[in-house]
């Protein structure tokens, strides 16, 4: 018969590995019971009963080949009935191409308009 021994290096790597994994996960915890219910979000109360808020906002970005731009964008939230928002998004956007022959395929063609809600493939 043959039997291996394992080294006790190798049982106190494996040791130390789990030890590092736990408190790991017991510092990360924390973060995870600071949430509100029922999770993280940039605003986690709903609007109050018959009030509302209204956004515009608007984003870019962009690339040798092509800038793609969202904007202006409506962004409505209303307290229809007690704690219940009703949210709407009605986006508009751009895509406009460089038209550089440097960026075939890709980067060349016309400019499109619209929403992405309304568009058509």
């Amino acid at each position: 018969m043959i039997f291996a021994r394992v080294p006790e290096a190798e049982t106190m790597n494996g040791t130390r590995l789990r030890l590092i994994l736990l408190l790991l996960a017991v510092l990360a915890s924390h973060k995870l019971w600071a949430q509100g219910p029922p999770y993280q979000t940039d605003d986690p109360v709903p609007v109050d009963l018959h009030h509302y808020e209204f956004y515009i906002f608007g984003s870019v970005d962009g690339t040798p080949a092509e800038i793609d731009s969202t904007g202006p964008a409506l962004e409505f939230n209303w307290g229809a009935i007690p704690r219940v928002q009703l949210h709407a998004i009605l986006p508009w956007g751009g895509v406009f191409p460089s038209n550089n022959p440097v960026y075939l395929p890709g980067g060349m063609g016309p400019s499109a308009f619209g929403s992405p809600i309304w568009s058509w493939a």
